[in-house]
Order: C-alpha cells, then sequence, then structure tokens
C-alpha cells in the first residue's frame, strides 16, 4: 500500500513538473518573440534544454517500471546540467574561436552527453532512422582514414567533432534548432491555442457545409477539412488522427469502401504541409535555409498546392460517380447561420495573413495571432478559456513541441558532420556522376532521397537531410534554389502516402479498418498529381507564379484542367469505364497541359480532345442505340 502512495505521489511530482516546466516553455518563446532580446545561443540553448528535460519527464510518466523510470528521470537531470554548464559558460562560448581554442575536457565530456541524450531522445520519440543517420555520420567523422575511395578524409578527434557540434552555432545549434525556437514552436502553441478554443470544429463544421451536399460529400470534407487542419499542423500522420476520426466513419456510413476511405483521408492530410498560409515547420527551415522571406516560400507554393488538393478532390468525385454514392442528408450538415455566426475563428488566420504581408516576421505574427484567438474564445460562453484551460493549452503546445525540437536537434547533429566533413560535396559529385550531369535524373534521384528517408522520419528532417544532399546537386545544374528547395519539401510531404512504407497511409488504415498496403497504393493513386507537380514547376517557375505576368495567368486555367485530367486517366473512369488507350492519352495531354507553354498547350488538348471527344461519341452513339431500340420495342407493342 505504502509503494502505492510513493508512486502516486511520485507521478504527482513529476506531472506537476511537466506541467510548470510546460507552461514556462511556452511563455519563455512568447517573451522572447515579444521583446527579441536575446543572445542566439543563449536563446537555442535554453530552447533545447527545456524542451529535452520536459520530453524525458514526459516519457518517464509513460514508463511501467521504476528502473526505467528512473533512468529517464537522470537523462532529464542531465539535460538541465547541460543547460546550466552552458549557462555558466556562456562568456567564453560566445568568445570562442572554432578550431583555435582547444576545448576543456568539461567541454567534450558535456558535448558528448548532450549528443547522446539527442540520439536517445529522438529514437524514443521519432524512430530509430534519424538517431542511426545521425549516429553514422558521426562514426564516418571518425572513421574518415579507413573510408573507401572518394568517401576518405583525415578524420577528425572527438574533441574537433564537439567543437563543431557543441561550442558554435553550426552543428546542434544550428540552422535546425534556430528555426525550432525562433518559428515552429510559436505556430505548434498557435494550434494548440485553436484547438482550445473550438476553432478545429469550426473548419470541420465549414468543410461539411461546404461540400457535404455534393456527390461522395464526406470524402470532399475530408478534403477540405484535412486542407484547413493540415495548414495549421504540418503534420501528415497528425492530420490524419485529428480529421480522421470523423471523416473516415462518415464516409464508410455513406458507401465507399474502408480502404478508399482510409486512402482519401491519408491523401488528403498529406498536403497540408505545403498548403500556404503556415505550410508546416519544413517551410520555415526551407526559408531560413534559402535565405528568403517565408512568404516567398508561400507564394511559391500555392498553385502546386492548389493542384494538388483539386486533383484529389476530382479523383474522389469520379470514384463516388462510379460507385453511384451522393451526398449527405441536409438534416445532418451543420447550418449555415451557426456556422456564420463563429466565423470569428477566421480573424486570427486572417491578422496572420495581413501582419507577414505587412513585414512582420512570421513568428511575430504568429505571437499576435494567439493572443488573437484567446481574446475572440471570449465571444462564446462555452469557448471562453479560462486561466486554467489557457495553463493547460500552452502545456499541450510545449509538449507537442518536444518532438520537433529533438528531431530538429538530431539533424544538427547531420548537418554539423556534413559541413565538418566536406561530405556534402562528395554527394553532389557522386549525384552528378550517376545522373551524368541530367537535371530529369537528378531530380529523380533526390525524389528517391526523400521518400526513402521519409519511410522513417517526419517531414522537416527529411526535408533538412535531402535538401543538405540533393539540392545543391540541382543548384548547380541550373535549377533555380527556390524550385530546387520546393521540390525536396514536395517530396518530403508526400513520402507518407508513399508505399511499402506510408506512416499516414499506415494511420489512417488503422482508423478505416482496411489493409495497409492497399490503402497505401490507393492513396498514391489519389494523390499522384502531387508526384508530378514537381518535375514540373522545376523546369517552368511559372507554376510558381513566378516570371512574365501572361505566362502565369496562361498557366493557371491550363494546369487546372491538366490536373483534372490526370485524375480521369488515374480513375479510368468518365461515365463509364475508360479504354487502357484513352487513359494513356488522356494522362499524357494532362500533363501537357500542367506543363506551361502555348506548344504544350495545344498538343495537350488535341490529345484530350481525341479521347474524350471519342468517349463522348460513343456514350452518344448508345444512347442513341438504346432509344432506337426501346422506340422499336415501343412500336412493337402496338
Amino acid at each position: 500500500m505504502s509503494s502505492n502512495k510513493g508512486e502516486a505521489r511520485q507521478y504527482g511530482v513529476t506531472g506537476l513538473l511537466i506541467t510548470v516546466i510546460g507552461i514556462g516553455f511556452a511563455l519563455y518563446h512568447l517573451y522572447v518573440t515579444y521583446t527579441g532580446s536575446i543572445e542566439p545561443l543563449m536563446f537555442r540553448s535554453t530552447h533545447l534544454g527545456v524542451a529535452f528535460v520536459l520530453a524525458f519527464l514526459v516519457l518517464s510518466e509513460r514508463q511501467k517500471s521504476r528502473g526505467q523510470r528512473m533512468a529517464t528521470y537522470v537523462m532529464a537531470i542531465a539535460s538541465a546540467a547541460v543547460l546550466f554548464y552552458i549557462y555558466v559558460n556562456y562568456q567564453r562560448f560566445v568568445m570562442h574561436i572554432p578550431y583555435l581554442d582547444q576545448p576543456k575536457t568539461m567541454d567534450i565530456l558535456m558535448g558528448i552527453v548532450l549528443i547522446a541524450l539527442i540520439l536517445e531522445l529522438s529514437r524514443r520519440l521519432i524512430g530509430w532512422l534519424l538517431p542511426a543517420v545521425a549516429l553514422v555520420f558521426l562514426l564516418y567523422s571518425i572513421l574518415g582514414p579507413y573510408m573507401p575511395g572518394a568517401l576518405r578524409h583525415p578524420g577528425f578527434s572527438v574533441s574537433a567533432i564537439v567543437d563543431n557540434l557543441f561550442m558554435t552555432v553550426e552543428g546542434i545549434f544550428g540552422l535546425p534548432i534556430a528555426t525550432s525556437s525562433t518559428y515552429i514552436v510559436l505556430f505548434v502553441i498557435f494550434g494548440s491555442v485553436l484547438a482550445a478554443t473550438g476553432a478545429g470544429e469550426f473548419f470541420t463544421d465549414f468543410a461539411c457545409a461546404l461540400a457535404g451536399r455534393s456527390r461522395g460529400g464526406p470524402a470532399k470534407v475530408a478534403v477540405v477539412s484535412s486542407a484547413l487542419f493540415g495548414s495549421i499542423n504540418g503534420s501528415a500522420a497528425a492530420n490524419v488522427m485529428a480529421t480522421g476520426t470523423f471523416t473516415i466513419p462518415l464516409m464508410k456510413r455513406l458507401g465507399f469502401s474502408p480502404t478508399f476511405a482510409g486512402a482519401v483521408e491519408a491523401a488528403a492530410s498529406s498536403g497540408g504541409a505545403f498548403l500556404p498560409p503556415i505550410m508546416g515547420s519544413a517551410a520555415f527551415i526551407m526559408a531560413e535555409m534559402l535565405g528568403i522571406p517565408y512568404l516567398a516560400v508561400a507564394k511559391a507554393s500555392i498553385l502546386p498546392a492548389l493542384l494538388y488538393y483539386f486533383g484529389v478532390y476530382v479523383a474522389i468525385d469520379l470514384e463516388a460517380a462510379r460507385a453511384g454514392l451522393k451526398g449527405m442528408n441536409k438534416e445532418d450538415l451543420p447550418p449555415w447561420k451557426g456556422i456564420l455566426l463563429r466565423s470569428y475563428y477566421v480573424l486570427p488566420l486572417v491578422l496572420l495573413i495581413w501582419m507577414m504581408l505587412r513585414g512582420y516576421s512570421p513568428s511575430y505574427a504568429a505571437f499576435w495571432a494567439i493572443l488573437s484567438t484567446i481574446g475572440i474564445s471570449f465571444v462564446s460562453p462555452k469557448r471562453r478559456i479560462s486561466l486554467a484551460g489557457l495553463a493547460k493549452t500552452l502545456e499541450n503546445g510545449a509538449r507537442s513541441a518536444i518532438h520537433i525540437v529533438a528531431a530538429c536537434a538530431a539533424a544538427g547533429i547531420i548537418v554539423g558532420t556534413i559541413s565538418l566533413t566536406g561530405l556534402g560535396g562528395k554527394f553532389s559529385a557522386f549525384i552528378i556522376s550517376l545522373s551524368g550531369g541530367y537535371v530529369t535524373l537528378s531530380l529523380v534521384f533526390a525524389a528517391a532521397i526523400a521518400i526513402v528517408l521519409g519511410m522513417g522520419m517526419t517531414i522537416s528532417p527529411t526535408y533538412i537531410l535531402t535538401a543538405v544532399i540533393a539540392a545543391p546537386v540541382l543548384v548547380s545544374l541550373g535549377v533555380t534554389p527556390i524550385a530546387a528547395h520546393l521540390f525536396v519539401l514536395y517530396f518530403a510531404c508526400l513520402a507518407p502516402i508513399t508505399p511499402p512504407v506510408a506512416l499516414a497511409a499506415y494511420a489512417a488504415a488503422g482508423l478505416a479498418g482496411s489493409d495497409f498496403n492497399r490503402t497505401g497504393w490507393t492513396a498514391a493513386r489519389l494523390g499522384l498529381v502531387g508526384f508530378v507537380i514537381p518535375f514540373i514547376f522545376v523546369f517552368n517557375n511559372a507554376l510558381m507564379l513566378s516570371g512574365n505576368t501572361v505566362d502565369v495567368l496562361l498557366a493557371i486555367p491550363t494546369s487546372l484542367c491538366g490536373t483534372a485530367a490526370v485524375s480521369v486517366a488515374a480513375s479510368g473512369w468518365l461515365g463509364r469505364s475508360l479504354r487502357v488507350w484513352k487513359r494513356v492519352m488522356t494522362l499524357i495531354g494532362g500533363l501537357l497541359l500542367i506543363q506551361p507553354g502555348i506548344v504544350t498547350d495545344a498538343i495537350g488538348i488535341a490529345l484530350l480532345a481525341i479521347a474524350i471527344g471519342h468517349e463522348v461519341l460513343n456514350t452518344l452513339r448508345g444512347s442513341l442505340y438504346r432509344s432506337s431500340h426501346q422506340w422499336r420495342r415501343d412500336v412493337g407493342t402496338l
């Protein structure tokens, strides 16, 4: 009995620490965003150290064994010790000259401890692949003299590695953690506040009212709601779990198969990370890597993202037509009046976009969007955030952020070792050699790298690693930097629906009770246009709303028509099943229409006219035959 009381008391203390640290973590980032008065290394180290303490405490709550809990507590204490060590030696760290000032023994020890903590925490929170890759890169930096051929390098001592990763802002405290601390945490907190105020229900109701009555309504609701949610949280699997619990049962009830219902949710959820205005955490990292405003990234992404969702939407409509499905009953839909009365939930997003358009930083815009969301919660007595509710919301935001911090820290190790060893240049030379210098082949290799890494990593580390390895190759071959990085980002986002390992499809299949592999392949078919568009905007930047205004204006309608054609080809249905040759012609015609240009548009239109025109003639011929046959029968009965 006393043992149980002791454990309960232990959990109570841990829970209290989690609450206090979580709230403090959120408030600290809000304060720094508002004041902006802190040195980068201090801010980043505090961000990482406090997040790690919080993460290990959260993990300790999930462990049943006392020994495991104690080991996790030790890791939390070690995280705090590393942070304290940086604070005490802060001036020396700031004045430290890399590779000239020799690290002290305690510096090396603390650096090793932090690296070990990063590998362990990322393993527990994200999976084995990311820390395994980080460990391989660490070993490579040590074992350089023993590597074969072009991979050989002089090798670096443990002291030099720790110097690079721990005592500078080039490794662990480099760009990934800088982006995580400056931007990502604020948007995670924003998403948590939106959820607490009922904005999630508003977006779902809005999607139902907008698309629910149309053919295959619940599936289209999934597309709209997942786009809205995904644009805020930027995680495909999290998006599936947030919206799929509502949309998947609804789709199944209306007549969609479990496989198709799960595939729709997975495909719809995977596009959120490249849909403006918020996109996902990787988009902020991309802006930092390129040294351009976030709005430039959002502008370049908006048309490809809309084309992706339009393609999924058309594919769903065709599947619903094939199955003879109808929309939701009017009485099951939320009334527009109630939705309009709650339209104030849009105001924080409007404020966010307006502030970024006015030139404010995304983090500062997110700060005021958070405050405005809290303010508008007082409009509805049922959704009014109390002080206790606000505290819980901030804690939830901090809990959600720890996964991203761990991923960015591990990515920092990889980026730092690539910089230290010069491996990035060797990767570039290898890809160019393998592709023969052909841009298209290099793009295929870059896409393959992103998809393979995305099998075991979340979007942000997948993007960072692929961008470091492959984007410089594409740029050296003449691809514009923003197109190269956006290409990598898109395939990092599409990895969760790409078989054989499709994490978003796996989550959706669990909710739908469907076969994982079939759900994954169906999701990939629904999102087929998403695998094509990146190859096109690399060669013609009009799809990124860049270049000649006339070209951009022409690209919008033709690419929409092309996207619809690709969806028709993928589904194989246009009033009835299409023959293979018609599907092939429709696919080629659609791809040519998506590719901006007068010649490609003309050829694409001609191919579609042949394929679809032939189908229309066959349909009319069949209709006339049935009418005449019926007329003869009627005459015969007279």
